[in-house]
């Protein structure tokens, strides 16, 4: 029974773990986004990056990227 508590709970995590993937912007075919929207996407996935590892080189990139937004 023990065995069964384990392997239940090793699925559940499994399950959240599959869920918790970001999907992409839906775009209709045929059109573009804007460049705003194209930069707000690009600071989410950065945002989203340097959330996930903790890395110094995350944390430069979305630095360099937001102060290179608001010029």
């Amino acid at each position: 029974m023990r065995d069964d508590a384990g392997k239940y709970r090793l699925m559940m995590k499994a399950r959240d773990a599959a869920a918790a993937r970001p999907l992409p912007p839906v775009v209709r075919p045929g059109t573009s986004r804007t460049p705003s929207e194209r930069q707000q996407a690009d600071l989410r996935t950065l945002s989203a990056k340097l959330s996930s590892s903790g890395d110094i080189k995350d944390a430069v990139a979305l630095y360099h990227a937001r102060k290179s937004g608001s010029r």
